[in-house]
């Protein structure tokens, strides 16, 4: 009987054990006042406590991190303030989170590479997301980001290739570097009007990306932003950019037209290399440069007008154009080319009257077939009136650019300062988009003093003189 009793009792301890081995549970201190428990059983890492959890300089000094294949769902409690680094990185079977309101900060790696997590929901305590929080969560589908959030880190969703559309809140000012690089599922995005900067790789090989709308707020492209993008079709770059980044747009096979807006004073180089559907781009007349290979191997592009702003196209900026056939060159002066700019000779450049022969002396254009058939803009009109000076051209949204000088003071025929004679000679020309400047015209002007109400003494110091000329110039021509 005592045998029987023993055995059933050896039974029984082994029983328990496997039952024990099966549940094992596994607790320690993850932060000064934050502990954790991880059941293996059920997959379950509680984090619990007061304070923020401890930042570790990589996956493999987090406490879990021999058992990470266990977790599954992470609870952390009201408390907590912070997701430390590397908190959860490389837990790929991890599922789902609940992350408390008493959180401020995700920290960076905080959630990286963990692959099986498919949508996470960050509460509105959160004002920072670190440095590649949620970079290669390749299950994550959908994330929205509160209006608490400030600041996303570089590489914060690289990698995220199952995410199809994010939310990005108007209290984030920039997008920053590598933020959404190789998001392939990313079909749409919008930016909200807070944001000025749109980082080096933001959305690089986001090749799912059919449209994005760039608010009127950014100021900078960064490097290769969209570089890759071979999905993106069109895109609406705001008067508010002036700088285009080296590849910003390069190898976005799907682009047919761009128009660069009038704030933008360059293209960087490889700006718009290989973008092969590309068949028309508006370079506006405040560039002054034309990056090396900024159409590389745009070989759809058919046509082409430089404005007379630019003084210097790079190296290999066209090369591979092979389509294209027509260059309308608005400068009066050849700009600054480089013997690989074009490799289409067969082109024709046109250019403006009367400056045929600078084009065809010039080492390199003198290469290429030159037509004096370019449109000129309208000669200005300079007129005076009451104290008023205009300048106008015919040509339909023209600027009238313009010089003066003092000849000098005189006297009218009446006695007394109030009937000085001020002249001065104005010398102005105008330009418009997809022009050559006009002629320039040269007109002087007697601002004859009179009576007050000629409004010729402007300063109000009772005579005419320079000075109210300068005034009056400045005040009514603006440039």
């Amino acid at each position: 009987m005592k045998q029987a009793i023993r055995s059933f009792l050896t039974i029984l301890l082994l029983l328990c054990a496997v039952t024990t081995l099966n549940a094992t549970v596994y607790t320690g201190w993850c932060g000064t006042n934050v502990s954790y428990s991880l059941n293996t059983s059920t997959g379950v890492l509680s984090i619990t406590g007061i304070g923020s959890m401890k930042n570790y300089s990589s996956s493999s000094s987090v406490p879990w991190y021999s058992n990470s294949s266990y977790v599954k769902t992470v609870t952390i409690s009201e408390g907590v303030t912070s997701i430390g680094n590397h908190a959860f990185d490389g837990c790929s079977r991890l599922t789902s989170i609940t992350i408390p309101n008493s959180v401020t900060s995700i920290a960076s790696y905080a959630f990286y590479d963990c692959s099986g997590l498919t949508s996470i929901t960050i509460p509105n305590s959160v004002t920072s997301i670190g440095y590649s929080a949620f970079s290669h969560c390749s299950g994550l589908t959908s994330i929205t980001i509160p209006n608490s959030v400030t600041s996303i880190g570089n590489d914060a969703f690289s990698y995220c290739s199952g995410l199809t559309s994010i939310t990005i809140p108007n209290s984030v000012t920039s997008i920053a570097s590598y933020a959404f690089y190789d998001c392939s599922g990313l079909t749409s995005i919008t930016i909200p009007n807070s944001v000025t900067s749109i980082g080096n790789y933001a959305f690089n090989c986001c090749t799912g990306l059919t449209s994005i709308t760039i608010p009127n707020s950014v100021t900078s492209i960064g490097n290769y932003a969209f570089d890759g993008c071979s999905g993106l079709t069109s895109i609406t770059i705001p008067n508010s950019v002036t700088s285009i980044g080296y590849s910003a747009f390069s190898r976005c096979t799907g682009l047919t037209s761009i128009t660069i807006p009038n704030s933008v004073t360059n293209i960087g180089d490889y700006a718009f290399e290989r973008c092969s559907a590309l068949t028309s781009i508006t370079i506006p007349n405040s560039m002054t440069s034309i990056g090396s290979f900024a159409f590389y191997n745009c070989y759809r592009l058919t046509s082409i007008t430089i404005p007379n702003s630019v003084t210097s196209i790079g190296n290999y900026a066209f090369y591979y154009c092979s389509g294209l056939k027509d260059i309308t060159v608005l400068n009066n002066e050849p700009p600054i080319v480089y013997s690989n700019t074009f490799s289409n000779y067969n082109a024709t450049i046109h250019v403006p009257k009367g400056c045929a022969e600078a084009y065809k002396n010039d080492s390199y254009w003198g290469k290429i077939n030159i037509v004096e058939d370019a449109i000129t803009c309208a000669t200005p009109v300079i007129s005076y009136s009451n104290g008023k000076i205009s300048c106008n051209s015919e040509t339909e949204g023209t600027v009238c650019y313009f010089t003066y000088r003092y000849i000098g003071e005189g006297k009218g025929e009446n006695s007394g300062n109030a009937s000085t004679v001020v002249k001065i000679e104005i010398t102005a020309y105008a330009t418009a988009e997809g022009y050559a400047d006009s002629e320039t015209v040269t007109k002087t002007f007697d601002l004859t003093g009179g009576s007050a109400s000629d409004n010729c003494d402007v300063n109000g110091d009772g005579v005419v003189n320079m000075e109210d000329a300068n005034i009056v110039v400045n005040k009514y021509l603006g440039k």
